[in-house]
């Protein structure tokens, strides 16, 4: 591949040796196959026109690894992409290549096909669907547009390439152990390419833009995915784009309930809405949001709400779903506040605002909550639903809960998340300095489905199962050696 592409991923796609041997194993694990080999070969046989083949046409020349790579392009809408892949015997590519069945549309007419070369490099141009294809060395080589073929030829003659480049192999360096493949993205180089620096914009929007482009000089995004016996793992890393501070937050999740098969927890929210109502009130200073601004204003007026400044003092956030039918069921917000001394008065100023729209809407009613572990709260009543909604100050906390038994299971110090098996299968699973963000037990989520008897129907009746084996799924993040990561994992049950 050309040193500048602007996005590549590679995989083994005919995988040997222990690699194959663990992606079986992570097959077995997570849907229950235990050779997905013949199966994935089916689906290609599926996907081709009469007259061809993958055993006949491709297995006798495939390689073991594939690579996908976006190279440039005069506009977002045409970029210009390649497809590479590792060819074991260079007449049979080349046969294949030339193969009029191969070239044939969906609905089985012929494609119009040419003869070209470039750099004595021969190659077949496929006039109806605008591609070229041809053999460049030890791979088989797929583009749709010309240029891009010939970079690839260039650098297979001996221009820069992009496994040379010091982003490439930093990429690499970072990759999972045992990866099933690579993919790296120059940031700066795919943001010039989606919106040019020739590009018309407002003075704000270059601005903005300028700060991103600053920001990403020397940023570069990679990502890996490896499978095993303990299933499957996905990992997006940052770096050279700097890190960005934690405010020394201890991520919320692990204080959620046990027992929860869904689980999230935030930090720096109150940064982050901080910046987003400055943002609107500066839209709002230019007549742009005057409406917004201005009802934001009249809102602390009547009920002493201030929506930017309460919002801004907020500084995590986690959420929990709990149960296994209709009467069980349980479900909260939980919110944590710089100071939590303001906590009560954050409830007590929400429950005046809602006070005010339920006077006006009449769709729901609110009424007084009062008891020993919270120190102010309201709740909500809606005559169409089946629970309530409480939202209550207690522990230093803010809680809006489906229900007393939910608002009294997250106040709760006992039974915790991080206490449970599932916490620690996913913070193992996520690795060292990868801590959960979001865990879901999927066959938890099954179970309730089941008992709600949505299982009835035919499409559900075909994803119960997988949700039942597919087990916990676990996303994370971390920095690790100046790295920025965000890791997901999927272990089986």
């Amino acid at each position: 591949m050309p040193a500048s592409a602007l996005a590549y991923v590679q995989a083994d796609v005919r995988p040997s040796g222990s690699l194959a041997q663990s992606i079986d194993a992570a097959s077995k694990r997570l849907l229950g196959i235990s050779d997905p080999g013949p199966k994935l070969d089916a689906l290609i046989d599926k996907s081709m026109v009469s007259g061809a083949s993958y055993e006949t046409d491709i297995r006798p020349w495939l390689g073991q690894q594939a690579a996908v790579a976006v190279l440039g392009g005069t506009t977002t809408a045409h970029p210009e992409y390649a497809v590479i892949v590792d060819q074991t015997d260079a007449a049979k590519a080349k046969s294949a290549t030339k193969n009029p069945a191969l070239f044939a549309s969906g609905a089985g007419t012929a494609d119009t096909l040419a003869q070209a070369s470039y750099r004595g490099v021969g190659y077949t141009e496929d006039v109806t669907s605008k591609s070229d294809v041809g053999v460049v060395g030890d791979y088989v080589v797929l583009t749709n547009d010309a240029a891009a073929f010939d970079a690839i030829v260039d650098t297979e003659k001996g221009a820069a390439s992009l496994a040379a480049s010091s982003g490439y192999k930093q990429a690499v360096s970072g990759e999972l152990s045992g990866a099933d493949g690579v993919a790296y993205v120059p940031l700066l180089r795919l943001i010039d390419a989606l919106i040019p620096a020739t590009s018309t914009e407002s003075p704000t929007a270059a601005a903005i833009l300028q700060q991103i482009r600053t920001r990403y000089a020397n940023a570069i995004l990679s990502g890996s995915a490896r499978f095993d016996a303990n299933g499957a793992a996905l990992d997006f890393a940052e770096s050279g784009a700097g890190t960005s501070s934690s405010n020394g937050e201890t991520n919320p999740i692990g204080t959620l309930p046990g027992g929860s098969w869904l689980a999230i927890g935030l930090t720096n929210v109150g940064p982050t809405l901080g910046k987003l109502f400055s943002e609107l009130g500066q839209l709002g200073s230019t007549g742009g949001l005057g409406s917004f601004t201005s009802s934001l204003g009249e809102i602390q007026r009547v009920t002493g709400v201030n929506v930017g400044g309460d919002l801004s003092s907020i500084t995590t956030a986690s959420f929990f779903a709990k149960g296994s039918n209709l009467g069980t069921l349980e479900a909260a917000l939980v919110l944590g506040v710089k100071d939590p001394s303001q906590a009560p008065t954050i409830v007590s100023q929400l429950g005046r605002l809602a006070a005010l729209i339920a006077s006006s809407d009449r769709a729901f009613s609110v009424g007084s909550l009062s008891q020993a572990n919270i120190q102010s709260g309201f709740t909500i009543n809606a005559a169409s639903l089946p629970f309530t909604f409480d939202v209550a100050a207690g522990g230093g906390r803010i809680v809006v809960a489906l229900g007393t038994t939910s608002l009294n299971d997250a106040l709760a110090s006992t039974g915790r998340l991080s206490a449970s098996s599932s916490f620690g299968t996913a913070a193992s699973l996520l690795g060292s300095g990868i801590q959960p963000d979001l865990i879901v037990e999927l066959p938890g989520i099954a179970e309730l489905l089941k008992n709600l008897n949505v299982a009835g129907s035919a499409s559900t009746a075909k994803v119960l199962p997988y949700l039942q084996r597919l087990g916990t799924v676990a996303l994370g993040s971390g920095t690790t050696s100046g790295e920025r990561h965000i890791r997901i994992v999927v272990s089986g049950s």
